[in-house]
């Protein structure tokens, strides 16, 4: 059986739009479409918040993302960021609630509530949902599922399926093929 994207896009797609029209209603300093090529190089910014859609041809930053958000290379949110993320690495600085997919990696210092998945790395200081990557996942506080080689999180409410998994503070430490907690 075969994946077809075309279903997983629209159901991408869904979810961005979902998250635009939960979004608040633009404010000053905010504005629907961001298009950068680099930091230096954006029609709006690194100060905009984005209520729409923001386009990363290589890289940009701004400073609070809602809706669909697509990156080249990279992708950085100062603050927080709700909806899809599609690219090869996002870093959001504050939290998250939605989908973040990354080609190499997803990173959110805050907390996250939804979907990280990367081909090789997965961060949240907190995260509730699921992560999956094909490397490695860290939390600090998983509130879910981590799937992957290597699994990461201090406190763990949840289940570790992979090859390490790491429970800092759980009653068994680190366990092959899974762990879990509370």
């Amino acid at each position: 059986m075969s994946l077809h994207p075309l279903p997983v896009l629209a159901a991408a797609a869904a979810l961005a739009l979902s998250a635009v029209a939960q979004a608040q209603p633009p404010g000053e300093g905010s504005v629907p479409v961001e298009l950068s090529l680099s930091n230096e190089a954006q029609l709006a910014g690194s100060h905009s918040a984005v209520h729409g859609l923001r386009v990363n041809l290589v890289s940009g930053t701004s400073r609070q993302v809602q809706g669909l958000d697509l990156a080249g290379l990279a992708g950085r949110t100062e603050g927080n960021s709700r909806g899809l993320q599609l690219g090869f690495y996002h870093e959001v600085a504050g939290d998250l609630h939605g989908c973040q997919l990354g080609l190499l990696a997803a990173d959110v210092e805050g907390s996250a509530r939804g979907v990280q998945a990367a081909a090789f790395w997965t961060h949240a200081g907190s995260a509730r949902g699921l992560q999956l990557s094909g490397l490695a996942n860290q939390a600090g506080h998983m509130h879910g599922l981590q799937f992957s080689l290597v699994n990461w999180a201090d406190e763990l409410d949840g289940l570790q399926i992979g090859l390490i998994n790491i429970h800092r503070h759980g009653r068994i430490p680190v366990l092959p093929v899974f762990n879990f907690g509370r």
